[in-house]
């Protein structure tokens, strides 16, 4: 059997069933269109032709898409050939990363999984999300090659991982879930994609992870109250707020440190991507405590 025909075989059998849906047509329709107006008519047909940003569907999300538009507009033409190119254009492959993934994760039940291919405001902005009841993994199709690999594997363990644990996908979800989450994407990154320093895979600098690194037991201690607590106020204070220690992003830190203790104590990727919701917040407080003790 020609290798072709085996790779095509791979995608029929495999339980992930991804759609893609290319939005780079549209940008280009717009794109085209703007050219020579001013930025309000530029706003509005924007809205009019085109209409998506990472943002949040509100009216301060549609102040940000503004603002992305404005900032970006002059700077579209250096990444307008990769625009061209379009969902094609991306690598590696998102079905080959996809079967991957799901291979590392012990993916055995059948899912569908829409890749929203985009053209953002060059602010690099991935996410995975439930849509409907169906998992939707959106990438910018102006990420780098370097980070498009990275990026792509990351939401792609998170879309698999709400397969795997039947997670809601929702963004209020208990602290417990988002530090296993992201600390289960950050490890398979590294799975997939080795020998990159620690701060490509918690998409951080060396200062904020050495620092995190030095606090290590005082962020462990400050989060263990809030671990079942889910509310929108708390998930933002441990993802983009101080946590409890004046530090930013203190749920990823911990996703990296405590999946990767679960790990070295010998459970597997796939292992952690099947602790179902109802135990996670336990599970991840006996991680959390046996840390303490070591």
């Amino acid at each position: 059997m020609p290798l072709s025909a085996l790779i095509v075989t791979a995608f029929v059998l495999s339980p992930i069933r991804l759609e893609i849906d290319d939005r780079t047509p549209k940008f280009l329709d717009f794109y085209q269109a703007a050219q020579g107006l001013d930025a309000e008519k530029r706003w509005e047909l924007w809205k009019a032709k085109y209409n998506f940003a990472a943002v949040p569907p509100t009216p301060d999300g549609q102040k940000m898409a503004r603002k992305l538009l404005d900032d970006a507009w002059d700077k579209y033409p250096g990444v307008i050939d990769q625009i061209k190119r379009g969902a094609a254009g991306l690598k590696p492959d998102p079905r080959q990363r996809m079967n991957r993934v799901a291979g590392l994760l012990g993916c055995k039940e059948s899912a569908p999984i829409r890749l929203l291919v985009y053209v953002g405001g060059l602010e690099g902005n991935a996410f995975t999300a439930a849509i409907d009841g169906k998992t939707m993994v959106a990438i910018p199709v102006e990420l780098s090659p370097e980070r498009c690999p990275l990026v792509m594997t990351h939401e792609f363990t998170h879309a698999i991982h709400r397969t795997t644990a039947h997670l809601s996908g929702g963004w209020e979800r208990s602290i417990a879930e988002t530090i296993l989450a992201e600390g289960l994407a950050m490890h398979t990154v590294e799975a997939v994609e080795p020998h990159r320093p620690n701060q490509v895979y918690t998409d951080s600098s060396q200062e904020w992870l050495s620092d995190c690194g030095v606090h290590q037991r005082e962020i462990l201690a400050g989060i263990l109250p809030f671990l079942a607590k889910s509310d929108s106020a708390t998930v933002s204070r441990f993802t983009f707020g101080s946590g409890t220690t004046g530090r930013n992003r203190e749920a990823y830190f911990l996703g990296w440190v405590v999946v990767g203790h679960m790990l070295h104590r010998g459970q597997s990727l796939a292992q952690i991507a099947h602790i179902p919701t109802s135990e996670i917040a336990g599970k991840v407080q006996t991680e959390i405590e046996k840390m303490l003790k070591e």
